[in-house]
């Protein structure tokens, strides 16, 4: 039986919370488009400046000493076994852009979601290189369950 070094678990479980970010910030994304139509809509985003903060605050307390400290964030809440809940920020910029100038608006949202889709698929080969990746998770990216 193989075991993992101690530092490449904690090192999956934090691309793990990245690959959960991720998918949940496409979802907000994608909501931005879907319903931009819908009469008093206000665009959101996730708080990406917290998350980033957070994930190098726990590299560099683990690096100091050798344990993982996620500290929760007004919409960043860590529970048990690694868990991640998160809560979406009204986003200004978008909202302006919504009701000013509609085709920049899609471009800036869907810029985003190239940027979140790229992030998300970086982690998700960083953390195949850790540990096997579920069946759900071998799928392309727009298809994919995980």
């Amino acid at each position: 039986m193989q075991l993992e070094a101690p530092e490449a678990n904690h090192i999956s479980e934090l691309l793990a919370m990245l690959v959960a970010f991720t998918k949940t910030r496409r979802q907000v994304l994608a909501n931005n488009i879907i319903k931009m139509d819908v009469s008093g809509f206000s665009p959101q985003d996730l708080a990406t400046d917290d998350f980033s903060r957070t994930m190098n605050n726990a590299i560099s307390e683990y690096l100091a000493h050798q344990r993982i400290l996620l500290i929760d964030t007004d919409t960043i809440r860590f529970g048990p076994n690694m868990s991640l809940e998160l809560e979406a920020v009204p986003d200004g910029q978008a909202h302006a852009l919504l009701q000013h100038d509609r085709q920049a608006y899609v471009e800036y949202q869907t810029e985003r979601l190239v940027e979140n889709a790229l992030n998300e698929k970086v982690a998700l080969k960083l953390l195949e290189t850790k540990q096997p990746l579920p069946p759900a998770c071998q799928t392309p990216i727009e298809n994919r369950l995980c």
